[in-house]
């Protein structure tokens, strides 16, 4: 698979902060189902905007921890 080095930056950044990942766009939003299809990330949420994570890292969260990480991501996508 092609590396997507925005898709990976978003992947990095949203592990640091603590969040899920999701796109911005229409590209970042195939490479993530992309990344998905394969096995490398779990889609978590299928709302708008649909919720990622590293299969790896999120099987190592606990439940508590793992609805956080959908909060903050759509807390940040959805500010109001």
């Amino acid at each position: 698979m092609k590396t997507h080095k925005a898709v990976a930056s978003l992947i990095s950044a949203a592990q640091n902060e603590l969040r899920c990942v999701y796109s911005r766009n229409e590209a970042e939003q195939t490479a993530l189902r992309r990344r998905a299809q394969s096995g490398e990330l779990l889609k978590v949420y299928d709302g708008i905007p649909s919720l990622y994570a590293n299969t790896a890292y999120w099987d190592g969260l606990t439940p508590p921890e793992r609805t956080l990480h959908m909060a903050r991501a759509l807390a940040q996508e959805h500010p109001q």
